[in-house]
């Protein structure tokens, strides 16, 4: 180890890495350039380690994820990941590159003026990746069905005028447009739909093989507890009680609800001087995979508690404690959504407020059981 401690910020870009290296007593910036290669920075980095620098490296949590990281601290060199959006920023400041950058990360990383993301370990980051994987596939089947739909539009198909049915994408519409491909007289036309549907029913298988890998990953030990503690909330399914489960990782870190709530966006923007107090909307800064999650649970906030069939089974062999938790927070969220809505709020709104509260109780909940 060495004497002296050398702070080393890298631009990470698919080109090339750009690093500003800064002494724990200067301000003269060394820099340099590595090809876009774990293996060459690391290279780089061991040279220092050779004069007698102990290295530090931090760099910008980027589409490379944490393999950096791990390939860096795998070389015996201590690296931290940096969140983004919370690096300061000076007003006046309009020039931009990726040598100052560096210089920045390197400046702030010394008088620790960062902000450290949480590395999850291998086995976390692939099932939070499975899962983000799915929502994009259910992305997609969403734009193809927009699509149909629009194509029929053009074509004067009304599946609702036609049909007494009114509801899209069941079985029996998707007969219905089978049978208009069918009957349709015009060769391109039915073939694009028919392809079209081809690649619907496509989609559609894709998801289930993803939902019965969701299943499977809820069955590990390391997952099992925290998803049945969640799965006692209403609202919350195995799906999104593992989206939970992995984006959050440790529980632990989060000392207080209110910790939590900023870090998945719901924490509420306020701009208060002078004895003016005034507050805005969330600010949508964290985990955005855990906030729709959640804000989608609280679609139910404003329904009269009841615990009905499909969630009394969820609740098999859950300690009673988890479930009284739960149904607390059931009554809490009704409670609060009413009252709202008595007001006239915007029922989005009430559903982002019944949100932020339900957060709480998932913190008490998994602590219970981490």
């Amino acid at each position: 180890m060495g004497s002296k401690i050398l702070f080393v910020g890298v631009d990470v870009d698919d080109k090339s890495f750009k690093a500003a290296a800064l002494e724990e007593a200067g301000d003269e910036y060394s820099h340099f350039v590595t090809a876009p290669a774990s293996v060459y920075l690391i290279k780089k980095l061991k040279s220092f380690e050779s004069q007698g620098y102990e290295v530090r490296v931090c760099y910008e949590a980027t589409f490379l994820g944490f393999s950096l990281y791990r390939d860096i601290a795998m070389a015996g060199i201590k690296c931290d990941v940096i969140a983004p959006s919370l690096i300061p920023d000076l007003a006046g400041k309009k020039v931009k590159t990726d040598r100052l950058d560096a210089q920045k990360l390197a400046k702030y990383y010394r008088a620790n003026l960062l902000t450290r993301v949480e590395v999850p370990d291998e086995e976390d980051e692939a099932a939070r990746d499975f899962i983000r994987a799915r929502k994009r596939i259910v992305l997609q089947l969403v734009e193809t069905k927009n699509y149909i739909n629009a194509q029929c539009r053009r074509l004067g198909w009304n599946y609702k005028s036609e049909c007494t049915r009114k509801a899209l994408w069941t079985d029996h519409h998707e007969r219905w447009l089978d049978q208009k491909v069918n009957e349709c007289e015009r060769v391109t036309v039915a073939r694009q739909v028919a392809l079209l549907m081809r690649h619907y029913q496509y989609l559609k298988n894709l998801i289930e093989e993803f939902n019965q890998e969701v299943e499977t990953l809820s069955e590990k030990p390391k997952y099992k507890a925290r998803v049945d503690a969640l799965n006692c909330f209403r609202g919350l399914s195995t799906l999104s009680s593992l989206t939970i489960t992995v984006e959050l990782g440790d529980i632990k870190r989060f000392k207080h609800p209110a910790h939590l709530v900023g870090y998945v966006g719901l924490n509420v923007i306020e701009y208060s001087s002078g004895g003016r107090e005034r507050k805005f909307g969330v600010s949508c800064m964290g985990n955005r995979h855990v906030r729709t999650t959640v804000v989608e649970a609280a679609q139910l906030a404003m329904r009269t508690p009841k615990v009905n069939r499909s969630l009394r089974s969820r609740r098999d062999g859950v300690e009673t404690e988890i479930t009284m938790i739960a149904d607390r927070c059931m009554a809490r969220l009704y409670t609060k959504g009413t009252r709202l809505l008595m007001r006239d709020k915007n029922r989005n709104k009430v559903k982002v407020a019944c949100a932020r509260e339900m957060i709480g109780f998932i913190w008490e909940a998994l602590n219970k059981v981490s």
